[in-house]
């Protein structure tokens, strides 16, 4: 159990030697959402899931991180169906405090494909003061943590800012929190749209590309004597010979940049296992990690580049084929 976990239970007055399982538990006690917990065994107070009441903590401990700044919303959902929306401001007399809004998303349509180049988004997690003295909303906003989405962020030196300006909108409001009134509004300001190098197609024709050549190694196809089915990981890179532009970048195996898109986290937790936590009992390496770059960061050394200038004579002397 490290010190920030220690601090966090001690701050709620629990035992700082709990690990992550009991101190939840011993929060939702806490907050009269089950009773008698022990070892693992409680009373359900209000008969509901442990999703729903991981849910209800969450939420609480949220509102208790702003106790003294009642100004400052609390999120409770992302994404929310729009029936919720429209029920929620259907019953809005009834739910005093409780409102919705709308708010972007990133979107990734190529999922998987150029991972290797894109990255991905988070939570900020650190440098909090440095990003708020910049406007950021620290409790909310997401950054982008890897590749280009950190890069392109808020690169001052390139004059890039991916961010854009959030709006502002200046209300009144009632002792129980609901507006009554809008005082003034700032309009926001879109991130700015970058144009790359890579193309598009030719990444997705690379990713498949390799993809099947890897499968055909794990199956033994180019050897007659074995398989080699670690054969999972590896990098490609296409670059116009002519500019050194980089027009497709590989790295295998990928991640889809839409799992963080929402909250910047991994809801799933075998999802979250295969992305962030190598397996301890794979001391050799063998289990390829996702958000490594292998093209950018890995080690291997590259394969021979004079092969290409003998397939570059063949093709030319039409002694091979290009299939």
């Amino acid at each position: 159990i490290d010190k920030k976990a220690k601090d966090f239970n001690a701050s709620n007055n629990i035992d700082v030697n709990l690990n992550a399982k009991d101190t939840f538990f011993k929060l939702a006690e806490k907050y009269e959402l089950i009773k008698n917990y022990n070892n693992g065994q409680y009373e359900n107070t209000y008969n509901i899931s442990v999703d729903i009441l991981h849910k209800v903590v969450v939420a609480r401990q949220a509102i208790k991180g702003i106790a003294y700044k009642q100004y400052e919303t609390v999120y409770l959902a992302n994404n929310v169906k729009k029936e919720t929306a429209f029920e929620i401001q259907h019953n809005s007399s009834d739910m005093e405090g409780i409102s919705w809004e709308v708010a972007p998303l990133r979107y990734y349509p190529y999922n998987e494909v150029g991972s290797a180049f894109i990255g991905y988004m988070g939570k900020i997690s650190s440098n909090t003061e440095e990003y708020a003295r910049m406007g950021y909303d620290v409790n909310k906003e997401l950054i982008g943590k890897d590749r280009l989405e950190k890069v392109l962020e808020n690169n001052r030196e390139l004059n890039i800012q991916l961010r854009g300006e959030p709006g502002v909108k200046y209300v009144k409001v009632d002792k129980f929190g609901k507006v009554i009134e809008e005082t003034a509004r700032r309009d926001a300001i879109p991130g700015d749209t970058v144009i790359t190098t890579i193309d598009m197609k030719l990444q997705k024709v690379a990713e498949e590309a390799f993809d099947r050549m890897t499968k055909d190694i794990r199956d033994g196809v180019y050897s007659t004597r074995e398989k080699y089915p670690n054969a999972n990981r590896g990098a490609l890179v296409v670059l116009d010979a002519n500019t050194g532009e980089i027009l497709a970048l590989v790295s295998r195996p990928g991640f889809d940049p839409n799992l963080f898109a929402e909250t910047g986290g991994i809801k799933d937790p075998e999802t979250y296992n295969k992305l962030f936590l190598p397996d301890l009992n794979d001391p050799f390496g063998t289990i390829p990690l996702p958000l490594f770059n292998y093209a950018t960061q890995g080690t291997a050394p590259p394969g021979s580049i004079f092969k290409m200038l003998i397939a570059a004579a063949a093709l030319e002397e039409n002694k091979t084929t290009p299939i």
